[in-house]
């Protein structure tokens, strides 16, 4: 799913399309199919979809998945990029049946399908040889607009990372495993002699600080504050603060930073529910990979915990980021009624 960009960037090339795909996902995808929709005039970008392209992929199977998801999304326009893995020999483009394929079912829809192979694009759809020849046309990292798209996500503390084992990597725990360990239990008997309340403005204190702090990328989460933060996560209603913190879009993109930072912190058995909060954050700004992979933490510690699952079957079923938006603010309004009345 795409990622929210950090301000409005102008797209102007194919190149720079490839580029910014990199960016959104967080890292260079391979033998991959990736769809972007477009809604209105400016052809804003919204749901960005990605499916490995195993071998023996029945084409129009996929391309009916993609079919249904794109109009699901009542998209006025989608671009296609297949990314794959290796140079092209003699100009004959690979997955061409995939993409003969989408491009039939999605042909009203259709602004390009594009190959990327090699720091190279082609496009499937072009017989101008003129503009598309046999050996592709190279990637610019260097023009104008490749260099704003790089920048706005640097401002923002984003960066892309080489592949989606990088990714995973990124969210890893990464740390003294007695020490954190230690540290959670410390912070959940602590907090375990508070009320709710206390709890309450307890965890909105932090993450607001949190998110004052690292409204600068270079500021690091501090151990102790990570096991605050998993600690607090344990309690359903102290956690859907942290959510609720998540409403507007710039601090939401500040508060994903502090929890990638966090999770890197929290050991198993005591990381599910931040890793958890972290998906939902994630899939909130529309960056479904790094939800994906949170997932994968959560449900490698507890396979049945609600929230993961929630979020799953939404990743699945490709729920708008915008309807988790409306359940924050319905679940910031019935914590501000639950904290009047008490």
């Amino acid at each position: 799913m795409s990622k929210r960009s950090p301000e409005v960037v102008k797209i102007s090339s194919p190149g720079d399309l490839v580029l910014a795909v990199s960016q959104m996902l967080g890292f260079t995808p391979t033998d991959s199919i990736v769809t972007l929709c477009t809604h209105g005039r400016r052809r804003r970008f919204g749901l960005t979809l990605r499916f490995d392209l195993e071998v023996g992929c029945v084409p129009d199977q996929l391309a009916a998945v993609l079919e249904t998801r794109v109009r699901h999304q009542k998209a006025d326009g989608v671009f296609v990029v297949i990314f794959g893995d290796g140079p092209v020999l003699d100009g004959v483009l690979p997955y061409r049946e995939v993409a003969d394929e989408v491009a039939a079912r999605m042909g009203d829809l259709m602004l390009d399908v594009l190959l990327v192979a090699d720091q190279r694009w082609w496009s499937y759809l072009c017989q101008d040889a003129g503009c598309c020849g046999p050996g592709g046309t190279p990637i610019d990292d260097q023009s104008s607009g490749a260099t704003a798209i790089a920048a706005a996500y640097a401002f923002a503390g984003q960066v892309v990372l080489p592949d989606r084992e990088a990714l995973v990597a990124s969210v890893a725990f990464d740390s003294d495993p007695g020490g954190a360990r230690a540290a959670v239990e410390a912070a959940l008997a602590r907090q375990s002699r508070q009320g709710e309340p206390a709890r309450v403005l307890a965890v909105r204190t932090l993450v607001e600080r949190l998110i004052r702090a690292g409204s600068d990328p270079r500021t690091a989460v501090t151990d102790g504050d990570a096991a605050e933060l998993a600690a607090f996560c344990h309690d359903v209603i102290v956690r859907d603060e942290v959510l609720v913190q998540a409403i507007e879009p710039e601090p939401r993109e500040v508060l994903l930073r502090v929890l990638r930072d966090a999770v890197r912190r929290v050991p198993p058995p005591y990381d599910a529910p931040i890793c958890a909060t972290l998906a939902w954050v994630a899939y909130a700004t529309g960056d479904g990979a790094l939800a994906n992979v949170a997932l994968d933490r959560v449900f490698a510690t507890d396979p049945d915990y609600s929230l993961g699952l929630l979020i799953f079957d939404s990743l699945n079923a490709q729920v708008p980021p915008t309807m988790l938006e409306q359940v924050m603010r319905e679940a910031g309004r019935d914590l501000r009624r639950r904290s009047a009345a008490g």
